[in-house]
């Protein structure tokens, strides 16, 4: 089962006021190691606005404003600190690891609750359902390549979240539902183009 997407498509390009940033709205997938390939250095794009280049600044208020939006009990310890306009990237940091562990990480969301929760898949792995999920497991994996780089940046962390701008903004809106509910993840882009169809059949 080939689940690699290539780049993040957008439906619109992105808009900026004095006081507001939109970031355009993905319609596809994103892969980890099509990041990689299409974005060398790991340095994602740079998203243009009506006022030139997004700042570094804007960047990770960007962040912190996609990590308050989740669901309070994917990142349980930060929600406070990031209620602060000018929380510190190594706030952001820390909260970012918290929800990718959640989400994606082998215990997490998609590779552990979904599944064996809620679809009862280590009983019965060989229904459609499951086994299309036990290939979504490999996908899910190569974020953790990118974990892996997100783990070692404490040393300088806003400059990693700056230059991973693009890979957060893409992992964030593909997988990330709006709460710990079956119907919420159902709802994300990854679930409709990769599992959606397995499930109702």
């Amino acid at each position: 089962m080939t689940l690699v997407t290539g780049l993040i498509g957008c439906s619109a390009a992105p808009t900026q006021t004095a006081d507001r940033f939109d970031p355009p709205t993905p319609v596809k997938t994103i892969d980890a190691d099509g990041l990689y390939a299409a974005w060398p250095n790991e340095a994602a794009p740079e998203i243009a606005t009506g006022f030139g280049r997004a700042t570094a600044e804007s960047k990770l208020t960007e962040i912190r404003e996609l990590l308050m939006r989740s669901d309070p009990k994917f990142i349980k310890g930060w929600r406070a600190v990031l209620a602060d306009p000018g929380a510190p990237a190594t706030e952001l940091h820390g909260a970012l690891v918290e929800l990718m562990a959640a989400i994606t990480g082998p215990a997490g969301l998609w590779r552990k609750t979904i599944p064996q929760q809620w679809l009862g898949c280590r009983s019965n792995p060989e229904s459609k359902p499951c086994r299309a999920f036990a290939g979504a497991d490999t996908h899910f994996a190569k974020w953790d390549r990118f974990q892996r780089k997100l783990d070692r940046a404490p040393s300088n962390p806003k400059r990693f979240l700056v230059k991973s701008h693009g890979h957060i903004m893409a992992y964030t809106q593909t997988y990330v539902p709006d709460d710990r509910s079956f119907s919420a993840a159902r709802r994300t882009p990854f679930f409709r183009e990769h599992l959606e169809e397995a499930l109702r059949e």
